[in-house]
């Protein structure tokens, strides 16, 4: 595995949680995810390679660039996103609320 399937672990990561949610969103079977970043991306099929991207909003541009927001997040930022992930949609709304009036003043 290389630098980029490390990046995109992140995004799935970020994005999804993990590999069996990122399954479950998208349909692309969880084997064919953990087989094609085993193998590396550009060791698998143009589909599928396609399909994993795709459902990471991640194009070729991205992969080109050695600092890709894939994985700017720092450890705290990473956190957050996965705690707020958990959260109910109303304690998000809250939560948003309280940090606008927060930056407001």
């Amino acid at each position: 595995m290389g630098i980029f399937e490390d990046k995109v672990k992140v995004a799935i990561k970020v994005c999804y949680g993990s590999v069996p949610k990122m399954s479950q969103y998208t349909g692309i079977p969880a084997t064919t995810i953990y087989h094609a970043l085993e193998r590396g991306l550009d060791n698998t099929t143009t589909k599928t390679r396609n399909m994993i991207l795709d459902s990471l909003k991640i194009d070729d541009s991205d992969v080109l660039r050695p600092n890709s927001n894939l994985v700017s997040l720092s450890d705290d930022e990473k956190e957050l996103i996965m705690l707020w992930r958990e959260l109910p949609e109303n304690a998000q709304r809250a939560i948003l609320a309280n940090m606008s009036a927060y930056l407001e003043g």
